[in-house]
């Protein structure tokens, strides 16, 4: 799981667009039970979602393209405008 995940979670979260007691505590221990583990940001993955080509301005979803994009992996997601995007492998959920 991205940590541009974890930030939107705990962020919204925090600001109350996410109902969500105790998950940023636990959500740690959850992944790691079900064999996730974490995907740092790197200098990278920042590089590229600040150059990639795409009338997206959302700084999550560019840096999770990024990573997806750089890792060559399956990004998760019901969001609209990550869908359109030809370049990705998606999974809808």
């Amino acid at each position: 799981m991205s940590a541009a995940s974890g930030l939107e979670i705990a962020t919204k979260i925090r600001i109350g667009k996410l109902d969500a007691p105790g998950l940023v505590a636990t959500l740690p221990r959850r992944l790691v039970s079900i064999g996730v583990s974490d995907l740092p940001i790197s200098l990278e993955h920042g590089l590229l979602a600040g150059e990639m080509a795409w009338d997206h301005r959302d700084p999550f979803d560019r840096l999770l393209v990024a990573q997806a994009t750089i890792k060559d992996a399956i990004l998760v997601t019901v969001d609209s405008a990550m869908l359109k995007l030809s370049t990705q492998r998606f999974l809808t959920w």
